[in-house]
Formats: structure tokens, sequence, C-alpha cells
């Protein structure tokens, strides 16, 4: 693929951020006080964490992984030595859904354009799929526990591994804890492997 420089990378970015700022083309609009880019800490980092879509406290402050889910993330991100600015940070949908419903896949199709660009742009190595509806978008695998613990590629060339959403742990402390913590460690190894070149 063409290799885009700095400069056009960020213009590019700023172009798909105020799009996603402005539209209103799904359902999952009307809850939402406003849309929510992706968090892009470095443009040329090679991994991706990518969860469903914004809570609450995200839909306040326009920022992803703000709340008590991005609590824990960052909890678990420093417990493995890895810096939250060394990746970029980006959802299936870009929008809060009232009572954190599931999002519909008509809402998840209206968005997945968007995704498809910030990756064009971005060019990811690796993929970290936090949550089944996210891991159900990438693998299309029903039983999404199958792919915790995998190094999994996508046929767009970039690696994937996934885990349970960081928020889930947030309703039960045993078991959903130490089942995250597991799969979450695996892709913690696989992307410090990415960030150091060695995968």
């Amino acid at each position: 693929m063409w290799q885009l420089t700095d400069e056009e990378k960020r213009t590019k970015l700023i172009g798909l951020r105020d799009e996603i700022l402005q539209c209103t083309k799904c359902s999952a609009r009307i809850d939402a006080r406003r849309p929510v880019p992706w968090q892009i800490n470095d443009i040329n980092s090679p991994v991706i964490f990518h969860g469903r879509n914004p809570g609450y406290t995200e839909d306040m402050e326009g920022k992803p992984f703000v709340g008590a889910g991005g609590r824990v993330l960052n909890k678990h991100l420093t417990r493995n030595v890895i810096a939250r600015k060394w990746v970029n940070i980006g959802n299936l949908i870009c929008c809060y859904t009232r009572n954190d419903r599931m999002p519909l896949w008509s809402e998840v199709r209206v968005c997945f354009p968007f995704i498809v660009r910030y990756l064009q742009v971005l060019q990811p190595r690796l993929i970290v799929l936090m949550g089944t509806l996210t891991i159900e978008a990438y693998t299309n695998e029903e039983e999404v526990r199958l792919t915790y613990g995998k190094l999994m590629k996508h046929k767009r060339g970039f690696h994937m591994v996934s885990c349970p959403h960081p928020g889930s742990v947030l309703y039960n402390k045993g078991k959903r804890l130490g089942n995250f913590v597991a799969a979450f460690d695996f892709c913690c190894q696989q992307a410090r492997l990415v960030l150091e070149n060695k995968l």
C-alpha cells in the first residue's frame, strides 16, 4: 500500500474526525450528546485497541475510554508496561447508546466505513479487539471465547488478538476478571512484540 506522509495522515484524520462529529446517519445518534472520534495518540503507532462504543462518560467528554471501563483499561495497560500514549484507541460505533444497550448491526454498518478509513490511514499491524460485538465484526466468529489467546490474521493483512471488554469486569469481578486478565495479558504480549518490531 502507498505510504502516506505524516502530514497527509494528519490531514486525513482531521477530515475524518470532522465528518464523524457531523454524522447523523444512524439511530444511535439520537441518544448521543455527540459522536466520539477515535483517540489518535500516535499517527505512526502500529497498534490499535478497539472497543465497542462510548459510554455515558465518554459521551460527555467526547473521548473514548475515559469512564470506568477506561480506568480498567489504563490499569491493565500499565500493569503490562504499555503506555496509553503508545497506541491508538477507537470504537466500533462512535455514539453512546442509552442505558449502554448493545449497538444494532445496522448502526455498526453505518459506522464501518469510518473504521475502514481509519485503518487505511493508520495502517496498523495489530488490532486488539475488546468485547463480543467487536470480535464478531472482525472475525465472524460467533463463539468469541474461542478467539482468546490466539493470534489471528485479517484478510487486509493486519494481525488481531481479542479479549473481553474492560467494562465487563465491573459487573462481575470474580470469574470475569480472571478471564479478562488472562486474555488481555496475551493481547498485551503481542502488542509489545509489535511495538518493539519483533512481530
